[in-house]
């Protein structure tokens, strides 16, 4: 056989009269190894869908087997020093030495064996695999290996192997348990592999309807439904040098190599592509993926090789994402879901699963990928360009190893713009639309997983179609052009797009405002409730004046300098307001690295209309809105004046005033907040703060003496030190007055030592401890709307208040409010 050629296991054996012969050189049969069940699991998946698949599928392509002929021993008696002579009686004295694809070959012959041992096909199997009683595939590794492979196609061993194998029994054992096995061999590491396949193979096909013999062999006449590329080195007068230089890791080709040998395959089965795009893989597509490799500080081949690749399975996710509704994602088995995510990550080659028989590679699919790359090839600058938040996504970034699902939206977006007709370079204002757009709405979508994925590109392939004039369409989209309505949800990013489309559509001049105003690390193109600010009642657009103060104001509020205040005024102005955390238990942060992190801090609190707890109920406005509202007024007029000190100043006075505000309000007992008024407190001790190192609370809503239920608005509040009670916290109320006391412990001279207790867990309370000259500590806690002294850190037992000790509390905490338990003698 002189050429290559795509040859089902079954058909090479009826057409050539060698026996396979797996040499000295090569390792153990290792798919059936402990340690190999995932490998396994996915190549006899794939086996199985090839068998059981519809008649107009394609078979599945195992890729490249390399070997080549060579004559035995007894023909070449100068090779005295060689192992043994095998003597099979198959009436040939030829070997076809197997040099890359042992495992696979392998793995076949025990396929062909065990259907036609379960569907009593033995006759016809013998006849081809054994037609003169010994195995026409042998290991030359270990005489026992041959002397397995040669006892397991004898008439008598498996004319009764499958009546006796009990249901529900392992392969394994059973065959363990014939007479003809010696024990030894389950020493030998390629027996031991084929018995774990047997086991495998049975317990994935056992189950199945008879007829898979005939359709691995295609005696159905359809076609065999498994088959490889065969090629004899030595028919090309190639030889085992050339191999070992090809592949010194005992693979023949690199993982992308075998891909693009597979992919040009099914394009010529297929009548897909043309000679350009095969001459392209090896030039100027080839030259572009060596220049990333290049740019990101490496020439190795390895590195070349998966980039290429990686692109090629990213292209193939696209496709499924394309074909695949969200919803109907959730309905697609476990195996399914897991094989879809697979692309997305895959750096590998794993044929028999990977690709589906190239079938992800249709007119469309080639078509993206051509206009891409070739437009790479036509300005390598843009190719080359640095990934930034306002530009394009760059192969390398999309194709890095961790790469996000953020990234590769952006990508997506890219290939579809190119692919309808869109032209960065050319046409570098339209450009610069579409890539704004696409920005603001992949960085305000929480994709972290596949059916995010999917409505994205829902959304962005839309896009695509209209680029030519994408604002003119999103402002025809309906309500782009009507008022906000305050009442209703803030609206989704989808629609706010759509405004600013109409906005920037109708009035040009507002292109440059909505830009400045988007470029900033934590509104990332979300705002709406800028806009929202500056458009007057009634009025048909915003106040664009008004809207420029706003912008100036939004971003020093959500400037580092602001948000990483170790004074937390934004915190603190917000609670004179009410309870901006809406019962999320979030006091929000400066983390921005995510959209989900985003919108759980600072983008919630912006765009959040469901406050718990607000003081002023006459106000129309969000308490964030409110917020800058009052900061304008304490503002100078001049907008280029509103600098960071100037904020902070305000916000300073916003809290200052409103702490003097609590006694007009009567929320105050001797110049301290009362415990009931738990934002009070927090407003006025910026430690409570501080402690929250990932600014979160906890609430405990208790009933007591409230016929109506919880007590929502006056829970037991916790500072939690990470996120959950299973880190340390500490509880509010007894936490500021220990800030309280440490501040003023002179004044008491009976006071020795204070100190705090915080815990971990549930069912235990930290405790404020005080020490007295006296020698004695007390130790107390809040729960329940009441401050109560316990027995000992962490205490549940309930005691009276000492004497001494209540009159130190009761400075700063109403009578009420300490509980009362009757004196214990």
């Amino acid at each position: 056989m002189s050429t290559n050629r795509s040859l089902s296991l079954y058909d090479l054996l009826g057409t050539q009269d060698f026996i396979i012969r797996i040499p000295v050189a090569q390792r153990d049969y290792a798919q059936g190894r402990k340690g190999e069940e995932s490998r396994r699991q996915n190549f006899l998946h794939a086996i199985k869908d090839a068998l059981l698949a519809g008649q107009r599928s394609l078979p599945l392509d195992l890729d490249f087997i390399y070997g080549s002929q060579e004559q035995s021993a007894d023909a070449h008696p100068e090779h005295s020093d060689a192992w043994p002579a095998v003597h099979h009686t198959c009436g040939t004295s030829t070997f076809f030495s197997v040099l890359d694809g042992q495992q696979r070959l392998t793995t076949l012959f025990l396929l062909h064996w065990y259907l036609a041992l379960k569907e009593g096909e033995i006759a016809d199997f013998r006849s081809r695999f054994a037609p003169h009683g010994t195995s026409r595939l042998t290991y030359h590794t270990r005489e026992s290996a041959r002397l397995f492979f040669d006892a397991i196609v004898q008439q008598d061993v498996l004319s009764g192997l499958w009546a006796g194998l009990m249901t529900g029994a392992s392969m394994a054992d059973h065959i363990c348990d014939q007479t003809w096995f010696h024990l030894a061999w389950i020493d030998d590491p390629t027996i031991a592999g084929c018995l774990t396949m047997l086991d495998a193979l049975h317990g994935d096909l056992g189950p199945c309807e008879p007829g898979l013999y005939a359709r691995l062999t295609g005696r159905d006449g359809q076609g065999a439904r498994i088959t490889f590329q065969f090629l004899d080195i030595g028919s090309f007068k190639l030889t085992d040098d050339l191999y070992i230089r090809m592949n010194a890791r005992g693979r023949s080709l690199s993982a992308f190599e075998n891909f693009k040998a597979g992919l040009c395959g099914h394009l010529d089965v297929n009548a897909l592509g043309d000679d350009r795009f095969t001459h392209q893989l090896d030039t100027q597509w080839a030259d572009l993926f060596w220049g990333m490799v290049r740019q990101q500080g490496s020439a190795h081949t390895d590195e070349y090789n998966r980039l290429y690749l990686r692109f090629f399975m990213l292209m193939a996710f696209y496709h499924v994402c394309d074909e695949t509704a969200a919803s109907s994602f959730d309905r697609l088995s476990g195996k399914e879901q897991a094989y879809i995510r697979q692309l997305r990550t895959a750096d590998d080659y794993n044929p028999p699963i990977t690709l589906q028989n190239f079938s992800l590679f249709d007119g469309q699919t080639l078509e993206r990928i051509t206009r891409l790359l070739d437009y790479y090839v036509l300005y390598p600058a843009f190719a080359h360009a640095p990934f930034s938040s306002d530009g394009a996504a760059t192969l390398a970034s999309a194709l890095a190893p961790r790469a996000g699902y953020e990234v590769q939206a952006l990508l997506y977006a890219l290939v579809c713009y190119i692919h309808a007709g869109g032209d960065p370079v050319g046409n570098p204002q339209a450009y610069r639309r579409w890539q704004r757009v696409v920005n603001n709405l992949v960085h305000n979508h929480t994709i972290d997983d596949v059916p995010a994925f999917i409505r994205i590109c829902r959304s962005l392939g839309r896009m695509a179609e209209h680029h030519a004039d994408l604002y003119g369409w999103m402002a025809e989209e309906p309500g782009a052009n009507s008022p906000p309505d305050r009442t209703a949800a803030v609206p989704n990013q989808w629609h706010e797009e759509c405004c600013k489309a109409w906005l920037i559509h109708a009035y040009p001049a507002w292109e440059a405002a909505i830009i400045v105003c988007e470029q900033h690390d934590y509104l990332r193109g979300r705002i709406w409730a800028v806009l929202e600010q500056s458009w007057p009642e009634g009025a048909h657009h915003p106040d664009q004046a008004q809207f420029a103060r706003n912008t100036a104001i939004f971003h020093v509020l959500l400037s580092p300098t602001v948000l990483a205040c170790p004074r937390y005024l934004l915190q603190r102005a917000l609670l004179t307001l009410g309870d901006y955390t809406a019962g999320k238990d979030n006091l929000c942060g400066s983390k921005q690295r995510s959209y989900s992190e985003r919108s759980q801090n600072w983008q919630g609190v912006i765009n959040r209309r469901d406050s718990k707890w607000q003081r002023d109920h006459s106000q129309s406005q969000d308490l964030f809105a409110s917020l800058v509202c009052t900061v304008d007024l304490l503002l100078p007029m001049v907008p280029s004046a509103i600098l960071v000190r100037d904020v902070k100043r305000a916000l300073a006075t916003i809290i200052r005033k409103d702490m003097k505000a609590m006694e007009n309000r009567g929320e105050t007992y001797h110049g301290y907040p009362c415990p009931q008024y738990w934002w009070n407190l927090m407003i006025s001790c910026p430690q409570a703060f501080s402690y929250c190192r990932q600014h979160r609370i906890g609430r405990n809503s208790w009933e007591h003496n409230n016929p109506t239920g919880k007590n929502y608005n006056n829970p037991d509040i916790y500072l939690i030190s990470k996120t959950t009670y299973g880190s340390r916290h500490v509880e509010l109320r007894t936490y500021v007055l220990y800030q309280c006391l440490k501040r003023r412990r002179h004044i008491f001279e009976a006071l020795a030592k204070i100190n705090y207790t915080p815990v971990s867990g549930h069912g235990v309370y930290p405790t404020l401890d005080m020490s007295f000259s006296d020698g004695r500590t007390f130790h107390v806690t809040y729960r329940h709307g009441r401050f109560v002294a316990v027995s000992g850190p962490g205490g549940k037992e309930h005691i009276a208040f000492p004497p001494i000790l209540r009159g130190i509390l009761e400075k700063y905490v109403p009578p009420e409010y300490l509980e009362f338990v009757s004196e214990v003698s």
